[in-house]
């Protein structure tokens, strides 16, 4: 291929669709590597335009013209620069690059960094990271890091990392190093803090090495075992070690999840015998999970698992969903289904009884329904009919069920509740079974259903919902089926004669292939109803089918046919259908729019003629009306496109331009319309700024606003820049100052500081101008940007919200003294000064800096803000006075917002913080509640010590259950602490309570009777008893057994109540067993009447 001219070039390129043009310009650059015409001809593209220089970097590209790609990539719009620089390969020296990227702009630098990360240069990250950078930026490049540098940055920047999946999937050792450092030792709090943070790589972690997040997941799991991230990729540690998964399911503290796990679903056959017992009684509480995981493992071990899962459990009074008793197997769902028939509330209630009856064999359903299906209730024969259709589908036995199908014609002169009754039932009928048996039965009763008067759309959709899931049955069988398939396809026409639309299921699941099938069967009707201009039918079977209906010729012609239908919403969705394959769709839309021009006004048309047929574009800006029913006589149609631009000829990007400024010149033109083509307009390449620069000074507002926003999106940002910066003090300067923003990403540093500092020095702006600057300048990582910003925050001459603007945005330069400066000053701006730095939380700064920031948030004077106090608990961990400081605000009763301080110092103990200030405190509360100046009966004031020791007791002391043991010592404590003071009992006890460890409970139990000091304490005893095991009780142990015992052979009065709270307690939950039954008779034999008549009002069987 020889080089042409230029002009010819031009010539051949302009009647081009972009992909084309791209094309044209790499084979002439292939066939002619080296030439000295290509490079005469490439210049001459760069000449031309911005477009045709993209072409230009292409060519360069593909004929190794590194001096040229490296000359574009000076070039001074970005677009071009940038697609030279990805063009070329980057530089050897580790300087150059590091250099090059301290002056970049912000997305350059971002770019650079990507690029960095796909080619692995680890050498230039190593060195990135060692330049003075944002925290968030140097935590964002440890993924690219080479092993030893991330490392060493990692515990300092880990809650900075913006993609953990990154920084694990390329170093997941170092993930799993830092999670075991992290958590070891921690409490569940932090530990579940650290989990949830690496949760997007865990799939990386356990890719590398399953065995060490199993490791992890023992010595340090989270307070509900498994996070979301660990659940997400189950399966994978199930295929490894399903055992170690198993326990770790189920945990004492594990928390049932709202769904089965589908990686437990899938593999729930790789665990053992015994783990598949240990995982269903895990999830015995939740019917509807244990049903699932039921379904997940074979029939014949279905019975010893449901069996296991109730184990120990009294199950005599248990009427269980449908969904477990679905998937049981045959003999244990019958044999559950005759005891639940038993059950005195089931026989009590007609309807309920044949209901349950359906779970029967069908030979006993038959008899337990007897003479109902003449019942005078419609409902009651309803559900005998559903009984003796589904005891027969359950059954599994076609010859069942063709016995019980055989009935369906009877039904014919029967009401619609009760046919509707059973075409409901027969949806839940398997298909494969309705298939052996056949569609003869079903055939007639869909004919009686057609026929009557009163039938409803539910039953006559229940019906085709049972039919095509037999059709879909009988095509995934093959040619064998195909009469069930005629068959069926007959009964959908009996249910939708004579005008009716069928309702159509989704065929996606189809065997590829067969929807041919279903098409060839709807044809007549498709092009019956077609001649008569309606397509309802054929839109419904192209949906149906989905990517499926692509490809089928006939269906294809349907639609071209009905793009010339005489509705407007028939073309409007037989466009979408005829664009929607995308491998065809850049042919077939020139086709759409020869049939009818008015297309075009279509979003589906619009955005193909945009991105692939650049060379039909002028149809939307034609200077008259479009041809065709869906524009009508309207004038000149201009759509607002969102590109992309960058693929467009400068002259069709001109052309749009001056049909959008029409529009706007048009009178009648809404203004919504006008301010979303300004906006458009400032997105054309070449000319944005031009274009939507002179509506900057329209008179009207909105249009200034809407022209200030666009020059944001223009490809000149530096120019854009500066015009926006000039506009300080008018009703606009909000927006032009968050475009200014946009603009910022792409405008280098020694550029955009002065312009910044200039509009910053101005003292007519407006403030939120200057706050918005402020914020700016932020994002310029220079000392003179650093320099500047703590002039600001330190002059007491500037406005306090520009002060504040600074405290925040200086946060990212804490390694310089100065910023620390500044952040006093914002301290002593007083409430505002000190709720701006209460913004920042914990994790959002490095470790490093945590401490001397917490320190900023003690409080220094009075009144104590709340949201400080509530802050402390937070900061506590990094800050140990912290808690001695709200230890003292909770002795200080003069202090309000007890709760508030409660709850802080709660937070700090779930962090890790000392407890010993908050016993000192609560010491000093017990003495202070018992003296005799303690005021009571005020108008103000009633023991307020005592309240506020009480609010302090119970608050430090309440956790989930799963962390409850972790603080247990602390508790006990704190009881050791007001055991002396028998005035305090109430409390004391609620304390000692909560600190038993019930799984084996008999010493803290004895510890809570040895408070008991006066009869009347025992109905405490038993409240708190209760109370506790409610909130952290687990499994009912032998040893839970053993103390109740031990305390019925107490026979004291205090042991009473106590045996009592715990019988109470686990006997729901075992069923009343034996056992527990039997020491609910001991009790209610108690020698003390009281617990005896207590014993009497726990009740083990309802009346029905």
């Amino acid at each position: 291929m020889t080089v042409p001219a230029l002009r010819d070039l031009l010539a051949a390129l302009d009647k081009e669709t972009h992909a084309a043009r791209c094309q044209r310009v790499v084979d002439l650059a292939r066939a002619n590597r080296g030439s000295a015409d290509l490079g005469r001809v490439l210049d001459g593209l760069v000449a031309e335009s911005d477009y045709h220089a993209l072409l230009a970097v292409t060519g360069a590209a593909t004929a190794g013209d590194t001096a040229r790609l490296r000359r574009l990539s000076a070039h001074p719009k970005p677009r071009i620069a940038r697609a030279a620089a990805r063009a070329l390969p980057l530089p050897a020296a580790t300087e150059d690059i590091t250099t090059g990227y301290a002056a970049a702009a912000p997305t350059d630098r971002r770019l650079l960094r990507r690029r960095l990360a796909a080619d692995r240069r680890t050498d230039v990250v190593d060195a990135l990271i060692r330049l003075d950078l944002e925290d968030r930026e140097r935590a964002g490049l440890l993924a690219s890091a080479s092993a030893e540098v991330a490392a060493g940055y990692l515990p300092d920047l880990a809650d900075l990392v913006p993609s953990v999946r990154a920084l694990a999937t390329r170093h997941p050792g170092l993930v799993v190093a830092h999670l075991r450092e992290a958590t070891t030792a921690a409490l569940p709090l932090v530990r579940a803090h650290w989990w949830m943070w690496a949760a997007p790589g865990v799939g990386s972690l356990v890719a590398h090495d399953p065995t060490a997040v199993l490791d992890l997941l023992e010595a340090a799991s989270p307070a509900g075992v498994l996070t979301n991230g660990v659940i997400d990729h189950l399966g994978a540690l199930l295929r490894h070690d399903a055992h170690r998964v198993a326990v770790l399911l189920t945990h004492a503290n594990s928390v049932v999840p709202p769904w089965l796990p589908s990686g437990l679903r899938r593999n729930a056959d790789l665990l053992s015998p015994h783990d598949r017992v240990r995982v269903a009684r895990w999830l015995r509480d939740r019917e509807d999970l244990l049903a699932e995981f039921l379904d997940a493992l074979p029939p014949s071990v279905r019975a010893t698992v449901f069996d296991g899962a109730f184990a120990g459990i009294g199950t005599s009074q248990r009427v269980w969903s449908e969904a477990l008793l679905a998937v049981l197997p045959r003999e244990t769902r019958h044999r559950e289904a005759q005891r639940i028939c038993g059950l005195g509330e089931i026989a009590a209630v007609e309807s309920v009884r044949l209901r349950h009856s359906a779970w029967l064999p069908a030979t006993e359903a038959a008899e337990e329904v007897g003479d109902a299906v003449r019942a005078s209730r419609s409902e009651d024969r309803a559900a005998a009919q559903v009984a003796l259709l589904l005891s027969s589908a359950r059954d599994r036995r076609p010859d069942a069920l063709a016995g019980a199908l055989s009935r369906l014609p009877l039904l014919r002169n029967e009401q619609d509740p009760v046919r509707l009754a059973v075409a409901s039932a027969l949806t839940q009928v398997s298909p494969r079974l309705l298939a052996d048996v056949g569609l003869a039965e079903l055939a007639g009763f869909a004919r009686s259903v057609a026929a009557a008067r009163d039938t409803s759309p539910a039953t006559l959709h229940a019906l085709q919902v049972t039919v095509w899931r037999v059709i879909e049955e009988a095509l995934a069988r093959g040619d064998a089926d195909e009469a069930i398939v005629r068959q069926g396809l007959d009964i959908i026409d009996v249910l939708t004669e004579p005008r009716g639309r069928p309702w159509l299921p989704s065929f996606a699941g189809l065997p590829r292939g067969t929807e041919r099938v279903i098409v060839t069967a709807f044809l007549p009707r498709l092009h019956t109803a077609a001649a008569k201009d309606d397509y309802h039918l054929l839109f419904d079977l192209a949906y149906a089918l989905g990517e499926r209906a692509r490809g089928i010729p006939e269906l294809d012609v349907l639609v071209q046919r009905a793009l010339r239908a005489p509705s407007d919403a028939t073309v409007r969705t037989a466009a979408q259908l005829w664009h929607a394959d995308p491998r065809t769709r850049s042919a077939r839309v020139e086709e759409a729019l020869r049939i009818d021009e008015s297309l075009a006004v279509l979003e589906v048309v619009q955005r193909t003629l945009s991105h692939s047929r650049q060379d039909l574009l002028e149809v939307l800006w034609k200077r008259g009306s479009l041809r065709g029913r869906l524009w009508g006589r309207k004038p000149g149609f201009v759509p607002l496109l969102d590109g992309p631009f960058g693929r467009w000829l400068p002259r069709q990007v001109a052309a749009y331009a001056d049909a959008l400024e029409a529009a706007i010149a048009t009178k009648d033109t809404p203004s919504w319309t006008v301010t979303r083509a300004i906006r458009v307009l400032g997105r054309l390449p070449g000319i944005g700024l031009a274009y939507a620069g002179h509506h900057t000074a329209s008179p009207h507002i909105e249009r200034r606003e809407a022209a200030l926003a666009a020059l944001a999106w223009t490809d000149r940002p530096g120019d854009a820049l500066g015009r926006l910066l000039a506009i300080r003090t008018g009703d606009e300067t909000r927006v032009a100052i968050y475009a200014a923003g946009r603009c910022l990403r792409d405008v280098p540093a020694a550029r955009a500081l002065p312009q910044l500092a200039d509009a910053l020095r101005d003292p007519a702006a407006k403030v939120t101008a200057r706050k918005e600057l402020v914020r700016l300048l932020g994002l310029i990582r220079t000392p003179a940007a650093l320099d500047l910003l703590v002039f600001v925050g330190l002059d007491p001459q500037r406005h306090r919200d520009v002060r504040l603007a600074v405290g925040r945005t200086i946060r990212a330069w804490l390694d310089d003294e100065r910023s620390w400066d500044v952040l006093d000053a914002v301290v002593g701006l007083g409430r505002d000064g000190l709720l701006s730095l209460l913004e920042t939380e914990p994790t959002q700064l490095p470790v490093r800096h945590r401490r001397r920031y917490a320190a900023l948030l003690l409080p220094g004077s009075t009144p104590v803000l709340p949201e400080a106090v509530a802050a402390l608990g937070l900061w506590a961990p990094w800050l140990p006075e912290a808690m001695t400081v709200l230890a003292g605000l909770a002795a200080d009763t003069s202090q309000p917002g007890g709760a508030v301080i409660v709850e802080a110092l709660r937070q700090g103990l779930r962090r890790g913080a000392d407890p010993a200030a908050i016993v000192e405190a609560v010491e000093t509360l017990a003495i202070l509640s018992t003296a005799a100046d303690e005021p009571e009966v005020g108008p103000r004031l009633d023991l307020p010590t005592r309240q506020r020791l009480h609010e302090v007791a119970l608050g430090v002391t309440a956790y989930p259950p799963a962390e409850q043991a972790d603080h247990r010592h602390l508790t006990r404590v704190l009881v050791g602490t007001l055991a002396a003071h028998p005035s305090l009992r109430e409390v004391t006890l609620t304390l000692a309570a909560r600190a038993i460890d019930w799984s084996d409970p008999e010493l803290d139990v004895d510890a809570v009777l040895a408070l008991v000091d006066e009869p009347l304490r025992c109905a405490t005893v038993r409240s708190v008893i209760g109370r506790s095991l409610a909130d952290f009780g687990g499994e009912i142990t032998d040893e839970l057994g053993a103390t109740v015992d031990a305390l019925l052979a107490d026979q004291s009065l205090a042991a009473g109540a106590a045996a009592l709270g715990i019988v109470s307690w686990a006997g729901p939950r075992t069923g009343w067993t034996s056992l527990w039954q039997h020491r609910i008779r001991m009790l209610r034999r108690h020698p003390s009447p009281t617990i005896a008549s207590w014993a009497c009002d726990v009740v083990t069987v309802r009346l029905p």
